[in-house]
């Protein structure tokens, strides 16, 4: 082999591990990328999926975990709200009549039963844009944004009476009242609701256990 053969061997040798070195450069580069790549997929996975959770666990602090329905948690947040659209209210509340002798008698499975119809008989009657709370025990109340007159009241009790007369395990008291204008404390209206309902307890379902709810 001539010396300028040889000179070319040697230069395309050099070159070629330049080349080489330049390439596990770049491949090392490259992988490089992709492992970052790849951690910050999983680092917006993990962050999407705490976000789930988190927003999974908020709707669990605000829900009662026997009916599904909004709880006292709920409750103290929706009026917090109500109070500053400053808008006029209407409240029902509503006691499970004889849950403790049903608990001693047949259980508290039975009892439980009893709670989640109960609550499933109060949703299905709630005005539009209205909620429902589970406040504890065999204790519900439903809070309608608006002042409701006399005549609506009583189409909202009526209404709760006659679905719960198809069950003759479940026994409803009912107060309900509304505020006399905008300008209101909610802690009044509640407790014209619970005189009403307490009024109310223990009469025959008729008009006048009607007129004492509203």
């Amino acid at each position: 082999i001539s010396q300028m053969e040889e000179g070319v061997i040697m230069l395309f040798n050099q070159n070629l591990l330049l080349l080489l070195e330049f390439s596990t450069k770049n491949i090392i580069i490259f992988i490089i990328f992709l492992s970052l790549a790849a951690y910050l997929i999983w680092c917006k996975l993990q962050l999407n999926y705490l976000k789930a959770e988190i927003k999974e666990l908020n709707i669990c602090c605000e829900k009662d975990a026997l009916t599904g329905v909004a709880n006292r948690t709920s409750f103290y947040k929706i009026i917090d709200n109500l109070e500053k659209s400053n808008s006029g209210v209407t409240v029902l509340v509503c006691d499970i009549d004889g849950l403790k002798a049903i608990n001693d008698q047949y259980g508290h499975f039975i009892g439980d039963k009893i709670i989640r119809q109960a609550a499933n008989l109060l949703e299905s009657c709630c005005p539009e844009l209205s909620y429902l709370f589970r406040m504890g025990g065999d204790e519900f109340l439903i809070l309608i944004p608006e002042i409701l007159t006399k005549d609506q009241c009583e189409q909202i009790v009526s209404k709760i009476h006659w679905e719960c007369s198809k069950n003759d395990k479940l026994k409803l008291s009912l107060g309900i009242a509304s505020s006399k204008d905008k300008q209101y404390e909610l802690i009044d209206v509640i407790r014209e609701a619970d005189e009403k309902m307490y009024k109310s307890r223990g009469t025959t379902i008729n008009h006048s256990y009607i007129e004492e709810s509203i």
